[in-house]
């Protein structure tokens, strides 16, 4: 069963949203049956709008604050709701901030 709704590769960037209604965003590395392995995974504490230009920015946050820097996670589906690729503008954002 695939997870994703979207056909991605590696290294694109992918929004996964969690039955708990987390929504994360991170590097796409592989997908199984089971779980999706992400780099770099960053949660979507919020976003807010420019009013001058409508651009919507994201507000980024640790998946974990006590965890050290993550690189690749696999993530369990029974814990995805969805996955899709992300927004260009949002990718573009998120990897501006993993850089």
């Amino acid at each position: 069963m695939a997870l994703l709704q979207t056909s991605v590769e590696a290294d694109d960037i992918i929004t996964i949203r969690t039955v708990q209604g987390v929504e994360i965003i991170a590097k796409f590395v592989s997908e199984s049956s089971s779980s999706i392995k992400v780099n770099k995974p960053l949660v979507i504490t919020g976003t807010t709008s420019i009013a001058e230009t409508g651009i919507t920015k994201a507000l980024f946050g640790p998946l974990s604050n006590t965890m050290a820097t993550l690189d690749d996670i696999e993530i369990n589906s029974i814990n995805i709701l969805c996955a899709n690729a992300t927004d260009e503008g949002i990718a573009t954002q998120y990897t501006s901030q993993v850089s």
